[in-house]
């Protein structure tokens, strides 16, 4: 069987991908998988073709379903699909899904499976978002085989409401935890050092895109109002929210406190070298960089919303505020910089996050593949 695995945007093959490509190569399938990728190189895309034995795949999606570089994507996945003749899809996020399902349903390629990696349409999200999302993906839903979800909520929701032929949870997309650890003492403060943060100063760490929905902004207004000098917060990430937070950051005379960091490669140090997380986003499925801070062991201060709800267990592992609140936003981390229990709610993260291992996930992923492949009891074939 040849699968064609579609993202939307990757720099290069990364964790989202690696438990389905994983799950798929152990069951003898040939592995492809299309994205706007940003390899330097074609000598970097050969050798992660070499090392993982798959095929990749320059397709041009646009995160926006309505721009019209999409048709651009469309004509690419059509021209594959000619050259290569797949035997199974399995696409994911909202341009992914809608044209992967659009393509499988032209050619008649069957099983076709869609993850939704936390759909826009939740409770408490914008009109805009039911008007526009929930319609294609009702409609896409009638031609999908399985569809996985990875938090409790979609998946409730899912159950309810989408019309496919099975719906699947699986604890997310998978993180492999033995790359994540509790650093030494030394290496710690060695680290702390170089990013200008002292032993006896307590340290958060966000680390994704600077964007609205991630919402930087009001963990810096939150940072404000605690008002204590010994609080350090260091973003991790680019975006294009990015000239606001830096002028938000002056405004509040905060430039000692909050650093900015860009695109870094050493998350699991950055990680190690944290007191906590913050974690205010608007919307998730099931964060991989929370996750990530939950295997170093860290504490954290998260938004209340689905995703984040499956993963942090309030008063155990951290504290859930809501994303507009910022005055308990700002008392949350007050409550945690001075917890003498901080330490043992990063050993339990440690602990919880184990449930959503990658090689967990990997077996739900085979698990979901052999059943659809042909003989199986559930196959599209059967």
């Amino acid at each position: 069987m040849k699968m064609l695995y579609i993202l939307n945007l990757a720099k290069r093959l990364n964790h989202f991908s690696h438990s389905s490509m994983l799950a798929a190569l152990s069951l003898g399938m040939n592995f492809h998988i299309a994205s706007k990728f940003s390899y330097p190189s074609p000598k970097e895309v050969q050798k992660d073709e070499e090392k993982w034995h798959v095929s990749i795949h320059q397709v041009d999606f646009r995160r926006n379903p309505l721009h019209p570089g999409n048709l651009k994507a469309w004509r690419q996945l059509n021209e594959l699909e000619k050259k290569v003749r797949f035997t199974i899809i399995h696409c994911n996020t909202p341009v992914g899904g809608l044209l992967g399902r659009l393509l499988g349903r032209k050619y008649r390629i069957h099983p076709m499976i869609y993850t939704a990696h936390g759909f826009h349409f939740y409770q408490g999200a914008p009109l805009i978002n039911w008007l526009l999302f929930f319609p294609i993906e009702w409609l896409c839903a009638r031609w999908t085989d399985v569809l996985i979800t990875l938090n409790k909520e979609d998946y409730a929701f899912a159950k309810k409401h989408m019309p496919a032929k099975r719906v699947e949870y699986t604890p997310g997309v998978g993180i492999d935890t033995r790359k994540f650890s509790m650093l030494s003492a030394e290496k710690k403060s060695e680290i702390r050092r170089s990013l200008g943060v002292q032993d006896d100063e307590f340290m958060f760490l966000s680390v994704g895109e600077i964007s609205p929905n991630k919402n930087q902004t009001n963990a810096i207004r939150a940072l404000a109002k605690v008002n204590n000098p010994r609080v350090k917060y260091f973003i991790a990430g680019q975006g294009d929210l990015q000239t606001e937070v830096e002028k938000l950051i002056e405004e509040h005379d905060l430039s000692s406190q909050v650093k900015l960091l860009g695109y870094r490669t050493d998350i699991p140090d950055l990680c190690g070298a944290a007191d906590a997380y913050l974690f205010p986003s608007f919307r998730e499925g099931l964060s991989v960089a929370l996750m990530e801070a939950m295997a170093c062991g860290l504490p954290v201060v998260a938004s209340r919303i689905r995703g984040n709800t499956d993963l942090i267990d309030e008063g155990k592992g951290g504290y859930l505020v809501d994303p507009r609140d910022v005055e308990g936003m700002a008392q949350a981390i007050k409550t945690l910089v001075t917890n003498p229990e901080a330490a043992a709610m990063g050993q339990y993260n440690m602990e919880k996050v184990k449930d959503f291992d990658m090689e967990k996930v990997t077996q739900e992923l085979r698990r979901i593949y052999q059943s659809v492949m042909p003989g199986s009891e559930n196959s599209a074939e059967s």
